[in-house]
């Protein structure tokens, strides 16, 4: 029926392989898992168990395909993808299918999407959305239609073109601005900063997190799967200073469940005020863009930046720190300069 089994070769782990007996064609398939144990077993016992209804209504297998309707198929996608997927992404995989849903109504038939239905919904989204975001969605939207296409509900992939857009510049902190709202911002806000900025964190992986997270003599913060964007690594790493900073709260505060029990928005409404007040544009964000951008201008490489920041790959974070990955090519220039003359 299907097994399950550790996947050592996968970049990413953990990682499980799947393997599976496709009833439709009768042939052995597989698929690599990037999830906890405990998430791959539930899927497979879920998908044991569609596999056994399969089996006993032989009539869905051959009737069902061409009749999909796209609320069907929405929740298939959903429960599919959320195995290997970040939270993060699920949500944003179903706001834009439940906009095709308001599109479309979820009585439409899967089969019927083409390239007229993604223009219609591009024009649809565009009405209420920037063009940046529009693109996003489109995007989204192209992965759902692949795995449509994978899954014969569709018999061609539709074309998608995108908006065209002006880049903007990703924006960080110099170290002058950054010492200016640090004196000005209260506590909590000087650790949640000095935490982000030490570890490279996304500030929700360190807001609500629970003491056993943090391992102060280990220096690491063990990070939630679930919250992880991407899940290419288990830990982040302290410095002293991160140390110093827990062990004050936690001496502070012994019987608190939480280092930093705030929320994102508590967070974010008490930086705001204090950017607004000296005139600096700034966001929560902006703390872990600044670390990769000081690193960058120390001439650490751009291959160690990525890893630190933990992006899918290094062509990331160069589209991030074009300017300063430009600056460091000339850095490198005038070295080998010395070295010939």
């Amino acid at each position: 029926m299907s097994s399950l089994k550790p996947y050592p070769r996968s970049k990413k782990q953990p990682a499980w392989l799947f393997q599976f007996k496709d009833l439709k064609t009768g042939k052995w398939k597989q698929r690599v898992l990037n999830c906890t144990k405990e998430q791959a077993y539930h899927f497979k016992r879920q998908f044991d168990a569609d596999h056994n209804y399969l089996k006993l209504h032989p009539e869905e297998i051959k009737n069902n395909i061409s009749l999909i309707t796209l609320k069907r198929a929405k929740s298939r996608f959903l429960k599919l993808k959320s195995v290997d997927k970040a939270p993060e992404t699920i949500r944003k995989y179903r706001n834009i299918l439940n906009h095709l849903s308001d599109m479309l109504g979820d009585g439409f038939l899967v089969r019927n999407i083409d390239n007229g239905i993604v223009e219609q919904f591009k024009l649809y989204y565009f009405d209420d959305h920037s063009k940046s975001g529009t693109n996003m969605a489109l995007r989204h939207l192209k992965a759902f239609c692949s795995w449509c296409y994978d899954k014969e509900y569709i018999s061609r992939k539709p074309k998608f073109e995108m908006l065209k857009t002006v880049k903007k510049d990703v924006r960080w902190l110099t170290k002058d601005e950054y010492q200016q709202l640090y004196s000005l911002v209260p506590q909590e806000l000087k650790d949640v900063m000095t935490l982000c900025i030490s570890t490279g964190a996304r500030i929700r992986e360190i807001l609500m997190r629970p003491w056993e997270d943090f391992k102060i003599n280990d220096k690491v913060i063990v990070l939630d799967p679930h919250i992880v964007k991407g899940r290419f690594q288990a830990a982040l790493y302290m410095n002293e200073k991160c140390i110093e900073i827990l062990e004050r709260i936690q001496e502070q505060n012994p019987k608190g469940k939480y280092p930093f029990p705030y929320n994102y928005d508590y967070i974010h409404n008490r930086y705001d005020t204090v950017c607004k007040k000296v005139g600096i544009h700034s966001t929560t964000h902006d703390w872990r863009r600044s670390a990769g951008a000081w690193l960058l201008q120390e001439g650490v490489s751009i291959y160690h930046v990525s890893r630190f920041l933990r992006h899918s790959s290094t062509k990331v974070t160069e589209q991030h720190y074009a300017d300063l990955v430009k600056e460091n090519y000339s850095n490198l220039s005038d070295q080998i300069q010395d070295l010939i003359s």
